[in-house]
Parts: C-alpha cells; sequence; structure tokens
C-alpha cells in the first residue's frame, strides 16, 4: 500500500512535467561505469521506460510498480471489510465497505499503471526534462482524457509570429461521460443506466435542453490558446489602494467543432444579444457576436468578441475581431521564428499537445511576480509553498524560450520538454528517491519555516494597511492620534483577522510617526515603522 500511495504522488509530478521542454538528442555511447543488473534480475519494464530517457544528467528517476497497481483494488476491498466487520453498527463503514474499490481501480485506468520514470540534463541556460508513465495495456480511463493518436499540430498555423504563449491539446470529453456509465454500473449493477441517467441526463443548463451527457459526448476537441502581451499598463486593484503593473494583453481561444456550445444555447449569448449587451453579425460562414459593454476601467484585457465558424463548426473566442483576423491570415507564422524553431528542436513533431512559452512570457511573468510580491509582501509566503512543486515560479531570468511535447502512445505516455527549469517540480532527485517518511520528515520543517515567513510578511501587511489608515484619519479629521478601533467603526480599515494569534485592538497610530506592533501566540514580536 505504501508503495502505491508514493507512486501516485510521484505520478501526479510526471504527469505536470507535460507542460515543459528539448535540444538536440545526446548520443548515448555503452559505457562499463554503470552496467545493467543481469536480464533475469532486471525489471521487465525497465527497457521499454528507459529507451525515451537520459542517464548522466542532473536528474533520473525510475520506479518498477510490478502489479501493485492492480491489486490496490483488492487490498482496498480487504482492507475496508475488515474495518466494517469491526464496526458492523457504522452504517457509514458498512456502506463504504461495499463499495467496488476493484472495478473502480479498473474504471479510472489507474490498474494499468506499470512503471514511471522521468531524466533531465542541462542544455545550458534551459533543461532537457522527459517523462514517460508506462501503460502496457494502454491510457484508459482517465489516462485517455488528453488524446489517443499522436498527429500534426497543424493548430501552429493559427500562431503569429510575436505570438508568446502557444499551446494546443486534445480533450476527449467522451471518456468522462464513458467513466462515469461504467462506474455506475459497477456501482448498482443492473441498475447503472438510471444511475448515469440521474448525472448524465440533468440539462446542461436552463437556457438547453442538450443533457451532460449528451455534451461531454460532443466534446472531443482540440483547444488552441494563443496569447500576446504587450506593454506593462498599471492597474488599480478593487478594495485596496495599491495597483500593479500588468501587460496588455491579447488571446485567441479555439474549440475546434465545439460551436454548438453556442447554437444549442450551453453558452446563452444569444439572450446577450436580446438584451442588447452584445450584437450579432454574419460575414459569409461567420457568425460575431461582439460584447457592446466598455472594458473595466484599468483593466488590461479588451472586449470579447465570440465567433463561430459555419464551415468548420469552430468556436473561437477572441480579445477582438482585429486579433482574430491576425491569427487566422496565415502571415509571418510562429513555426518560421529561429526562437521556436530553437525551442522544439529535436522535440517530437507529433503529438497530443504542445506547449510553447516565448523568452519575452517569462521576463513578463517575472515583473508580473514580482510586482506583487513588492505590494504584497505576504504573497512571497504563498508562492513559497508551491515553487517546491513549480520552481518555474521562482525563476529569476529566462535566456530563451521554452517548449513541451506530449504523446499518447499504444503502450505509455511520452513528454519530451526544454525548459528553464530542471523537470516540472521535485528538481532534487534525492527527494524523490526518499522513502515517503523521510519525504515528510524532510518537508514538514521546510514548510513550517514558510508557513512563519508567510504569517509574518501578512501581518506586517496587516500594520501596513492600519497605519496608512490612520495617517488618512488624521489628516481628514486634523486629529493627533487614532486607535485601531475607531478606524474600523469610521471605514477606514476593514477587521482585520489574527494570522497568528495577535490583537490589532490596541494599536494606536500618532501624527508624528512611530512604530507599531503586536506579539504573536509563538512570542515572537512583529513590528511596522510609520
Amino acid at each position: 500500500m505504501k508503495t502505491v500511495l508514493s507512486g501516485l504522488s510521484l505520478l501526479a509530478v510526471l504527469l505536470s512535467l507535460s507542460a515543459c521542454a528539448p535540444k538536440e538528442e545526446p548520443e548515448k555511447a555503452d559505457t562499463d561505469s554503470f552496467p545493467l543488473v543481469p536480464k533475469e534480475s532486471r525489471s521487465p519494464a525497465f527497457e521499454a521506460v528507459g529507451k525515451d530517457l537520459d542517464l548522466g544528467g542532473n536528474f533520473f528517476y525510475f520506479k518498477d510498480f510490478g502489479t501493485a497497481f492492480q491489486e490496490l483494488g483488492g487490498q482496498l476491498n480487504a482492507f475496508m471489510g475488515g474495518m466494517a466487520a469491526h464496526s458492523p453498527t457504522d452504517m457509514g463503514m458498512m456502506m463504504a465497505a461495499m463499495f467496488p474499490y476493484d472495478q473502480a481501480v479498473e474504471i479510472l485506468g489507474i490498474s494499468e499503471l506499470s512503471a514511471i520514470g522521468a531524466s533531465s540534463y542541462s542544455e545550458g541556460t534551459t533543461f532537457r526534462n522527459k517523462s514517460v508513465v508506462y501503460l502496457p495495456g494502454g491510457a484508459k480511463g482517465l489516462f485517455a482524457l488528453f488524446g489517443e493518436q499522436p498527429h500534426a499540430f497543424d493548430a501552429l498555423a493559427l500562431a503569429p509570429a510575436d505570438a508568446d504563449i502557444f499551446v494546443t491539446q486534445d480533450i476527449r470529453g467522451r471518456v468522462i461521460a464513458q467513466v462515469v456509465r461504467d462506474g455506475a454500473e459497477a456501482f448498482m449493477p443492473g441498475n447503472g443506466d438510471q444511475a448515469a441517467a440521474s448525472i448524465l441526463g440533468k440539462p446542461v443548463s436552463p437556457a438547453s435542453t442538450l443533457t451532460i451527457g449528451d455534451a461531454l459526448d460532443k466534446s472531443d476537441t482540440v483547444v488552441t490558446t494563443v496569447v500576446r502581451f504587450g506593454e506593462m499598463s498599471e492597474m488599480a486593484l478593487p478594495m485596496a489602494e495599491e495597483s500593479i503593473s500588468v501587460p496588455q494583453t491579447e488571446f485567441f481561444v479555439q474549440l475546434k467543432g465545439m460551436s454548438w456550445l453556442v447554437s444549442e444555447g450551453v453558452i446563452p449569448i444569444e439572450m446577450n444579444v436580446s438584451e442588447g449587451t452584445m450584437t450579432r453579425t454574419e460575414e459569409g460562414d461567420l457568425v460575431i457576436y461582439q460584447d457592446e459593454a466598455s472594458a473595466p476601467t484599468g483593466l488590461p484585457l479588451p472586449t470579447v468578441v465570440v465567433i463561430l465558424d459555419t464551415a468548420t463548426g469552430d468556436l473561437t473566442i477572441a480579445s477582438s475581431r482585429a486579433f482574430f483576423d491576425e491569427c487566422r491570415s496565415g502571415k509571418a507564422r510562429l513555426a518560421d521564428t529561429p526562437a521556436y524553431q530553437a525551442a522544439v528542436k529535436g522535440l517530437p513533431t507529433e503529438g497530443n499537445g504542445l506547449t510553447f512559452v516565448s523568452q519575452e512570457a517569462f521576463q513578463t511573468f517575472i515583473a508580473l511576480r514580482d510586482n506583487i510580491v513588492e505590494q504584497f509582501p505576504q504573497a512571497a509566503g504563498v508562492l513559497g509553498l508551491y515553487e517546491f512543486v513549480f520552481p518555474v515560479l521562482s525563476l529569476d531570468k529566462a535566456e530563451a524560450g521554452a517548449a513541451a511535447v506530449t504523446v499518447i502512445r499504444p503502450d505509455s505516455i511520452f513528454s519530451d520538454a526544454r525548459w528553464p527549469t530542471v523537470s516540472a517540480g521535485f528538481g532534487d532527485s534525492s527527494t524523490l528517491m526518499a522513502s515517503t517518511g523521510v519525504f515528510a520528515a524532510m518537508a514538514i520543517p521546510a514548510f513550517n519555516k514558510v508557513r512563519e515567513t508567510s504569517r509574518e510578511k501578512t501581518i506586517t501587511n496587516n500594520l501596513r494597511q492600519v497605519g496608512a489608515a490612520g495617517q488618512l484619519y488624521l489628516l481628514e479629521e486634523g486629529a493627533t492620534e487614532v486607535a485601531y478601533p475607531t478606524l474600523v467603526e469610521k471605514q477606514y480599515v476593514m477587521p482585520l483577522e489574527p494570522v497568528n494569534g495577535e490583537s490589532y485592538e490596541d494599536l494606536v497610530i500618532e501624527a508624528d510617526g512611530g512604530t507599531l506592533e503586536v506579539i504573536t501566540d509563538s512570542g515572537e514580536t512583529v513590528e511596522y515603522a510609520y
């Protein structure tokens, strides 16, 4: 069971590798320095997984689960049955014991998981990251959600040369519907259709007669997103005195063959047309819905245009008609640029998902992140919690674009990426190889440190708010001092919730300036000078 649980956490990391990217394949020379174990002792899955990975770089991991996931359901059945036997009067436990865990594991596709592997090596300023999820019986259940047959990335033709982010991904909505149907039959043999209908038979929305099941069955699509950033501009934050610098943003999101979302009322745009908040025009095969409302002040996104292509059945949501036309013009394509070609060099040319992020997009992200942390110091603690899994959050600089390709194969899911960080998370191989217990022992103190830092920064920001509100009150009222309760009563500041047991009730702001301080439950003093 421990093997299975640790494997599930590792699997989540490996699946996230599909959001990364490569360079030229290194030459794989035979060496006597690292001989493989004899064939009779070798993992039966090693060659199937290892042939796609690179040994000798910054990171390498391989784990053979054998039949552990095939046996997981039976083990859960036995465990829950034993628990119920010891609590025969506990109806909740009895119901839990009746759950067919063995069938659930199979329906979700987890039973097919046999092995996982990952590797990473440096290519100068980027890393070549690869991962393999080995499924000898094929991608089934939820593993089949993101595609079936690999194909050329035709959607690249939609990306202008100066696009900053390009993502195209297969989505198989019918997989979700089938999982629900199979699960209903497993849980209620003979009545599965009725059980599934109670979920899938409901209307998608009050304005549509289409059922959830029918909608999912029609939702096999390719989602393509194109984003281009412009100059940074100041955006005022609601309910706050601060503003942050954000990029002007243009976007294009296409859902292939999904125009029925509008025509069948799932997205009730026609209602907006009748209310006068949107206009509807037709140009050849295009039906164009334009948002008539002006964009909120300071918002870096323009109003939205929704366009149906009646010839292809595609649905597109774009930031403007001009950007829609530019993406479809076929002129000056991203695929022809040196930056894109360098990012995808050596990556699979066919697959089920492709991501490209420009160097400029990374730089924009870094500037935005640093600006947010400067304005809201407590955000640094929040980012710290996620940097462990997503190292890109702590990226200091980017010197090249990045790309990633995910390929659904008959026996595996393969991800190949060139990215500015090692893998997509858990960059230290020793952490991956540690047991669950050792991992927890290492992670808990680190988490506690991050949490304490986050708390301190949040409290400091609270004190800063009190100080600013107090100074504004003194200026407007001509007073020499004011207490925190008065600021709350006069609505100069919202009531502040304690972060670590501290109290703000005794704080007093004076016209001559001073220092605000509170004491936490852990005995630490947090100060802010104003």
